[in-house]
């Protein structure tokens, strides 16, 4: 059996056409909902890459300012090591450095000394034998103090002897000290290091 419809022909047209129009209506705002959610995901994607980049930009700031800060120290290290290197240099002719450290050891806390000043013997002299001259001048906390320095300088086994050339009283930074000149003998024996 045939269906028979009593809807007359042209509403029924109508009420295709209608339905298409309005699946086509909700096509399109589908579509424009689509493209609406896809240029708001792009705009966010771009704001989040934006700040990123932001956040890359104060990075690589921070970056060349830590890397401007590692040069600096670098150029430090080379002065420093030039420095070293100059010690080292300084050390080598000067083998009797530990001396001068043993001087200053020695006079712990009897006093300072404000200037060391040595004069070699020409040629190499024999053991036993004078090697040259020490002459120190400084300050001593009284003559005591100072007679105890001798005594401890004469029992290094690189001075021969002690000789006080000149002592008085003085005031230095506010204290009663006894201002000396020692000069000292050197002896040719090597000391221990």
């Amino acid at each position: 059996m045939r269906d028979i419809n009593l809807i007359p022909p042209d509403i029924l047209q109508a009420r295709r056409i209608s339905s298409r129009l309005r699946l086509w209506i909700v096509l399109n705002l589908a579509v424009v909902g689509i493209l609406i959610l896809a240029t708001a995901v792009t705009l966010w994607s771009v704001r989040s890459e934006r700040a990123k980049a932001g956040d890359l930009d104060s990075r690589m700031a921070q970056l060349r300012q830590w890397t401007e800060h590692l040069d600096r120290l670098r150029a430090e290290r080379s002065l420093l090591n030039e420095e070293a290197d100059a010690l080292a240099s300084f050390v080598d002719r000067y083998p009797n450095h530990h001396r001068i450290r043993t001087l200053t050891e020695a006079m712990a806390d009897k006093g300072w000394l404000n200037r060391i000043e040595m004069t070699r013997s020409v040629g190499r002299p024999k053991d036993g034998e004078n090697s040259g001259m020490l002459l120190l001048e400084g300050h001593a906390g009284s003559y005591k103090h100072l007679a105890e320095w001798m005594r401890d300088l004469g029992a290094l086994e690189w001075i021969a002897g002690v000789d006080l050339r000149r002592s008085q009283q003085a005031q230095a930074e506010g204290l009663d000290v006894v201002q000396f000149e020692l000069e000292c003998t050197l002896s040719s024996k090597s000391p221990r290091r």
